[in-house]
């Protein structure tokens, strides 16, 4: 964040303390959203260097915050009025720096993929399931697959578990024996309820493609 004016370091730590908790936002003029006042979470702002009028500064903030709004309110707040300077997301989700790739290692792993290698295609491009770790998670049969990928709703006889915890209004995965994500769904009852309800989930976006299931299964049972 950069001032527009001279502040005592102490006020600008204070201030951005002060930005900590919840905050109304309304989008900037450029934009991909609608413009109206909305609340957001900053969970923590952490102060990491004061350079004269540049504020380095660290924040843990709900999704969808823009931080070039919140280095403009910081500034009014300030006396002063201030900009973004720079921005760098260091984690978004699940994921972090550590697991990112450039764009070099991308466009190689695509053409040893063209060469028949997919070895380094499946290393830069991580699999679904991986983004949807943190939502609870529910499992369906081997046989209600399919038709979800077709459009079809989940009964409550399609469910072979159901992670404790999960309430009416409950964003979930919804998955496969095998760890598969099928689809993401709301759920609309508690879980323990789940096996009794007509529609214990509304889908929401199906993630697998149709055809993939039923799966063979080895003699030794389901693989």
């Amino acid at each position: 964040m950069r001032l527009h004016g001279d502040v005592d370091e102490e006020k600008i730590r204070e201030t951005l303390r002060e930005f900590q908790g919840q905050i109304y936002q309304r989008p900037p003029l450029r934009s991909s959203v609608k413009r109206v006042r909305r609340i957001r979470n900053i969970y923590e702002i952490q102060v990491l260097e004061i350079d004269g009028r540049y504020v380095l500064f660290r924040a843990r903030v709900d999704p969808g915050t823009y931080m070039r709004k919140l280095c403009v309110d910081v500034g009014y707040a300030l006396g002063v009025e201030a900009h973004m300077e720079e921005l760098r997301r260091t984690k978004s989700g699940v994921f972090d720096e550590k697991k990112s790739v450039d764009l070099y290692d991308v466009y190689s792993a695509v053409q040893d993929l063209k060469a028949g290698d997919e070895g380094p295609i499946r290393k830069v491009v991580r699999p679904v399931e991986e983004a949807l770790a943190s939502f609870p998670k529910v499992v369906i049969s081997d046989e209600a697959v399919d038709p979800v990928c077709r459009g079809a709703k989940i009964r409550g006889n399609d469910l072979l578990s159901a992670e404790a915890g999960i309430g009416p209004g409950t964003q979930v995965v919804v998955m496969t024996r095998r760890g598969e994500a099928v689809a993401l769904a709301v759920a609309t009852v508690d879980a323990k309820n789940m096996p009794n309800s007509d529609e214990p989930l509304e889908i929401k976006r199906v993630v697998m493609d149709a055809g993939l299931y039923p799966r063979p299964q080895s003699k030794n049972g389901p693989s």
